[in-house]
């Protein structure tokens, strides 16, 4: 949840773009803005589930404008889990805030 977070407020505070990628069953998942790719690990034996039906991809994509507001992604749910448990973070999709659920 807080590097979903810290994607939009790099959007906001640098007045561009700002996307995180999650790939289906991986452990890592990467921030990308203007001049800056920084890819980062979920939890040791985790991994992010979702549903990418009818996406064309197997990537769950949150794209943030430059007022925080989602213009990928607008709106979903990720499912990390590990071992045998599993937390599920719902991004809204009008305002792109954040919540575990």
């Amino acid at each position: 949840k807080s590097d979903i977070r810290y994607t939009q407020e790099t959007a906001m505070s640098k007045y561009k773009e700002a996307t995180i990628t999650f790939t289906a069953d991986d452990s890592t998942y990467t921030i990308t803005s203007t001049g800056s790719n920084e890819s980062k690990k979920l939890p040791e034996r985790s991994k992010a589930i979702f549903n990418a039906v009818g996406t064309g991809t197997t990537d769950l994509v949150f794209t943030f404008n430059s007022s925080g507001e989602p213009v990928t992604g607008v709106g979903g749910t990720l499912r990390i889990t590990s071992e045998g448990s599993f937390n599920e973070i719902m991004v809204e999709s009008m305002t792109g805030r954040a919540t575990i659920q």
